[in-house]
């Protein structure tokens, strides 16, 4: 994919509400997708758990906040 959306988006969240260490990882994510055109399957599979990590997060706090 050209423009890397997935990733993008992945990172803004990440960059939101991730920890320092998962903002580096993330870079570093990006930066070899940006160098290859492509996400390797290690990478996607861990940008896939942390974006899902910091969604899981999100809705329990949403949920906590609602009641």
């Amino acid at each position: 994919e050209s423009t890397n959306d997935h990733t993008e988006a992945a990172k803004k969240l990440i960059d939101m509400f991730g920890t320092s260490d998962e903002k580096k990882e993330m870079n570093d994510i990006k930066a070899r997708h940006e160098k290859t055109g492509y996400i390797n399957g290690k990478d996607y599979s861990k940008r896939q758990m942390m974006v899902k990590k910091l969604i899981g997060l999100t809705k329990a706090n949403l949920k906590g906040v609602n009641g």
